[in-house]
């Protein structure tokens, strides 16, 4: 009885152990429904996939304009035979500008490949991405490609059942599939040479290609440029002649993570020496810089003519019909130096043209005796007048009128001079408050201010710096005072060039040489030592390098010249007589001289002259300024 009473205790211990280790049930807890995700049709997605499938586009250039909470950027790539080329990445400012492009891996380019941007799509459609989304797409009609995604990240809940915004997942895109530029132009004939520069440190995205009958296409689908340049006679006779050396040409090079790869089509037979890559890769830099930029894009070259007033097209190379109204005969034209104000002379008078307003307004009424000639402009507005007397027995007045100001005001004289009578030249300094101006005292009637005198605009008080006594005949005994000619100031202000006369080598035969010269008249510097000729007609460049035309020396030394002060050395750049410098472009990249009467654009970095503007019947054009209209970006 005892056993059976402890086994029933014992039952009733284990029942009570058991019921007060069970968990006490209690009701489940119902987080609450999340939003469905509203995504296009997974079919619609497909169609797209398929359409551009069937397309077989292997070669393409894609802009992916992407943003989310990080910030907002556009991927910019070259996709040639299914592989990427180049690629580039443009960051948006916090005040939604554009910055500078830089390159991006390929591999961190690889996500915007219309490919991964598809595989993309149809994940987050799916709900296999991050996150799960509502989605707005559009495929193109034709490729299938998509032209903009927008996916807000829909809210979930974790593990720990804590709600995730996601909003760190949203993005935009907006994308741009275009053929790239290389399949669109010059696919009509073979190109004898080929350069194609990817990535780098200039996030390089463009070809070059050059055809048999010298024209080329300049390509860059990254900035979306095109430029159509025909290549200089002289670099398509060297690449002809390169092309002698071997059958063909496919050579790449990759330093600092930019890539190059050049190809020629050869004329010869064989594979190029390791001299011949050298010379070819050379010329191919030459090339390069020549063509991939419009050099003379806009710049115009402005002249007087037969009483018209023109411009020539220097990219285009064509001449230009004025515009301008004048009354009767056009008898002289300048343009400012900032290309925006014409001063021209006609049957009203002197008068100024606005080139941008397109107004014109009258400065000077024409003068009761003779006309007025508008010589040259100041960089601070002035404008060097000189008036033209009807008679030859009467003295030629000088003086400058402003843009602000309609009032003549005469030049002050140096003291025992009567008149600048027929100078040989006249230039401002860069400040525009003094004028340098030369003069003969033999020959012609009117001239009578030898030497170089310099005119103080703003004392109004003027000072003959240089007077060198030369020989007035040979072997006579006799002296005079030396002509000086065509002076330039230096765009710093420091020195004045001019041709200055020397002792006659026969009756009245004066050698010019260049000189230089301080405003104050010191450290006269002969820069020139010709014995023969006129070195005249000194043009400054911005480097202080000085260009000048050597006339009547020689066959074997006359020509333009350039004087570089740094090395003291005179370099040869173009053989022949009579050649004057007139004028350098706004741009720096042409310089302007008359030969015999015909006006001439030389290229300066091609060292080629790439124009001429001529007149006919004893008409000749004359130079009136440069107009400079620069590029939107």
């Amino acid at each position: 009885m005892k056993f059976y009473l402890l086994v029933v205790a014992l039952f009733l211990i284990a029942t009570l152990a058991a019921a007060c280790g069970s968990p006490t049930p209690t009701a489940e807890v119902q987080l609450p429904s999340l939003p469905t995700p509203d995504v296009p049709p997974i079919t619609e997605i497909e169609e797209a996939i398929e359409r551009w499938e069937n397309s077989n586009t292997t070669d393409y250039f894609i802009e992916a304009d992407e943003r989310n909470q990080d910030g907002q950027w556009i991927i910019r790539m070259v996709v040639a035979d299914g592989q990427i080329r180049s690629a580039q990445r443009v960051d948006y400012d916090a005040e939604g500008n554009l910055g500078e492009p830089y390159s991006i891996s390929h591999d961190e380019a690889q996500a915007y490949t219309v490919d991964s941007l598809f595989q993309k799509i149809r994940e987050d459609a799916l709900g296999e991405g991050p996150s799960l989304f509502n989605m707005i797409t559009a495929f193109s009609d034709s490729l299938g490609f998509p032209l903009l995604v927008h996916a807000e990240a829909l809210p979930s809940y974790a593990e720990d059942g804590a709600l995730e915004l996601n909003r760190r997942h949203s993005y935009d895109l907006i994308v741009k599939v275009k053929t790239l530029l290389e399949d669109t132009y010059g696919t009509e004939q073979q190109p004898i040479y080929t350069l194609i520069r990817s990535d780098g440190p200039k996030a390089w995205c463009h070809n070059l290609r050059i055809f048999p009958d010298g024209s080329s296409f300049y390509l860059d689908d990254c900035r979306n440029e095109f430029w159509q340049i025909p290549t200089p006679e002289s670099r398509l006779a060297r690449l002809n002649e390169l092309r002698t050396s071997f059958a063909s040409l496919d050579d790449l090079r990759i330093e600092d993570g930019q890539t190059q790869r050049l190809l020629m089509m050869g004329t010869g037979e064989g594979s190029p020496t390791a001299s011949t890559l050298e010379n070819a890769w050379r010329l191919s830099d030459e090339l390069h810089e020549i063509l991939s930029e419009p050099i003379g894009l806009g710049l115009v070259m402005s002249y007087i003519y037969d009483g018209d007033f023109y411009g020539f097209d220097v990219f285009n190379k064509v001449p230009l019909p004025g515009q301008l109204i004048k009354s009767g005969e056009l008898r002289g034209a300048v343009l400012t130096p900032d290309g925006d104000v014409l001063a021209f002379s006609d049957d009203d008078g002197l008068s100024f043209f606005d080139i941008q307003r397109q107004g014109t307004t009258l400065m000077l009424p024409a003068p009761e005796d003779g006309y007025y000639l508008p010589r040259s402009w100041s960089n601070s507005g002035r404008l060097l007048v000189s008036h033209m007397p009807e008679s030859e027995s009467e003295p030629i007045r000088h003086g400058w009128i402003s843009l602000e100001d309609k009032t003549w005001h005469e030049l002050p004289l140096p003291e025992g001079i009567r008149g600048y009578g027929c100078d040989t030249g006249a230039v401002w300094s860069p400040e525009g408050d003094a004028l340098a101006i030369t003069g003969l005292a033999y020959g012609e009637p009117c001239n009578a201010s030898p030497g170089l005198t310099i005119v103080d605009i703003l004392s109004n008080r003027a000072q003959v710096v240089i007077a060198s006594t030369i020989n007035a005949f040979d072997d006579d005994g006799s002296t005079l005072i030396a002509g000086a000619h065509t002076p330039a100031w230096s765009p710093d202000g420091t020195w004045i060039a001019f041709g200055l006369d020397q002792d006659p080598t026969e009756a009245a035969n004066f050698p010019t040489r260049l000189y230089r010269v301080h405003p104050d008249g010191s450290n006269l510097t002969p820069l020139t030592s010709n014995s023969q000729g006129y070195a005249t007609h000194p043009v400054w460049a911005q480097d202080s390098s000085l260009y000048y035309g050597l006339s009547g020396a020689g066959a074997d030394l006359d020509g333009l010249y350039q004087y570089l002060p740094d090395e003291n050395t005179h370099v040869l750049l173009l053989p022949g007589s009579g050649i004057h410098p007139l004028s350098i472009s706004p741009d720096e990249e042409f310089l302007l001289f008359e030969q015999e009467q015909i006006l001439k654009i030389w290229r300066i970095r091609l060292q080629e002259t790439i124009a001429e503007i001529s007149g006919q019947e004893e008409k000749y054009p004359s130079f009136a300024g440069w107009i400079f209209i620069e590029r939107s970006q």
